[in-house]
C-alpha cells in the first residue's frame, strides 16, 4: 500500500493540483490504461449500418459469436463442423468468409457493387474500406453492405442450426 502511495505521488503534479490547474479528466487519463484504437470500429459503427447488423459485426470482429468452436470450448457437445458448407470446423474466421457458401455470397456482393477488392476476410475487408480513398458516402455504402452480409450469414447459420435441432 505504501509503495502504491509513493507511485501515485511520483505520477501526480501536486503543484498543479494546489494551483487548481488539476482536472478530473487529467486524473482519469493518468490512471487509465492506454487505449488501443481498433482500426475497424469506425466502419462497424457507421451511421449507414442497421444497429443490429453492427452488433453482430462487432461480435464477429472480436471473435465473440457463439460459433461451434467456441461452444466446444465451453464444454458443450456440438457437431463442430460448419452447418453451411459441412466441410470444416466452424469458427468466425471460417464463417466470414472462408466458408464456400459465405465466400460465394461475398463474391456476389462484390459483383453487384462492382467492387474489385481482392481481400476475402472480414478483418481485411473492413481495413481495406477504412484505408481506401473513396468518398465518405461510398465507404459507408460498402461498409453497410459487408456488415449486412455478415448479419445475414449469421442469421442464416442460426436458422440452419435451429432447424436441425
Amino acid at each position: 500500500m505504501v509503495a502504491l502511495k509513493d507511485q501515485i505521488r511520483d505520477m501526480v503534479d501536486f503543484d498543479a493540483f494546489q494551483k487548481q490547474k488539476y482536472s478530473v479528466a487529467a486524473g482519469y487519463k493518468l490512471f487509465s490504461p492506454p487505449v488501443t484504437r481498433l482500426y475497424w470500429s469506425k466502419e462497424a459503427w457507421s451511421r449507414l449500418n442497421i444497429p443490429k447488423h453492427s452488433v453482430i459485426a462487432w461480435l464477429a470482429m472480436l471473435n465473440r459469436l457463439k460459433t461451434q468452436d467456441r461452444l466446444m470450448q465451453f464444454g458443450l457437445h456440438v457437431q463442430g463442423t460448419c452447418c453451411l458448407c459441412e466441410l470444416q470446423l466452424e469458427t468466425c474466421q471460417h464463417l466470414f468468409f472462408e466458408c464456400s457458401v459465405a465466400e460465394k455470397c461475398l463474391q456476389d456482393l462484390k459483383n453487384w457493387l462492382n467492387w474489385h477488392a481482392q481481400t476475402s476476410s472480414l478483418q481485411q475487408l473492413l481495413k481495406w474500406i477504412g484505408k481506401s480513398k473513396l468518398s465518405k458516402f461510398k465507404k459507408g455504402v460498402l461498409t453497410a453492405a459487408v456488415v449486412g452480409l455478415v448479419y445475414n450469414i449469421w442469421r442464416t447459420r442460426n436458422e440452419v442450426v435451429w432447424q436441425k435441432a
